[in-house]
């Protein structure tokens, strides 16, 4: 149940007769449960009602016989302002639901928030308990083992084509030069540099008389 549907409902005795209307509700300390309908007659008279006295609830809330007691409890809240345990506004209480996993809606600057009813104290103002933003705590990291694929060096690209992309690093400036002279093992003399050229004249640390056959006349 809300309670802020109670509010302002007439009060009708068991024979029909119009007895007042609620003006008011007092709970338990968590909330979870209605203590005491506060109530005005037609004179404005403020009188108290237990909430055991409640036969039924629709348009109009149906009691049995007026057993006027002193109050106890704490005030709803709807309607009051709401602040984090900072001080900082957080908006209006605009609706508040029973039980013990009952939830109180707050309608503030960016749009409505639920908080579990555990969580509020109520008084002039609503305080929302552990609202602070918790912080995670970290543990230390451990230094990661170096591996032998941490020691090694990076395995350089393989050129299984004549893509410049795969021999940036083997003097692709030299890619599709023709030789001026013959490099035994490598190339004849006329014959076009491929990646394959390139990969094994690096592998055999050729690059330089690579370079010196394709770049000087013979």
């Amino acid at each position: 149940m809300e309670y802020s549907m109670l509010i302002s409902k007439p009060l009708l005795s068991e024979s029909g007769a119009v007895q007042g209307y609620v003006r008011g509700l007092l709970l338990s300390e968590d909330l979870s449960s209605l203590l005491f309908l506060a109530c005005a007659d037609a004179e404005e008279e403020e009188f108290y009602l237990p909430a055991t006295a409640i036969k039924r609830i629709g348009d109009a809330i149906v009691v049995e016989a007026f057993k006027k007691q002193s109050p106890s409890g704490v005030p709803c809240p709807v309607g009051k302002a709401v602040y984090d345990e900072d001080g900082a506004f957080l908006g209006a209480a605009s609706a508040l639901t029973d039980g013990p996993c009952g939830v109180l809606t707050v309608v503030g600057a960016f749009g409505e928030k639920q908080y579990p009813a555990k969580k509020i104290s109520a008084g002039e103002c609503v305080i929302v308990r552990g609202s602070r933003p918790q912080k995670v705590k970290k543990s230390p990291s451990k230094p990661r083992p170096v591996s032998k694929d941490d020691r090694a060096p990076a395995p350089l690209p393989s050129l299984q084509d004549d893509r410049p992309q795969n021999t940036v690093k083997y003097r692709t400036d030299l890619l599709g030069k023709q030789a001026q002279r013959e490099i035994g093992g490598l190339l004849s003399a006329g014959e076009r540099v491929t990646a394959e050229t390139l990969r094994r004249a690096h592998e055999n640390n050729r690059l330089l008389e690579l370079a010196s056959a394709v770049l000087t006349e013979a």
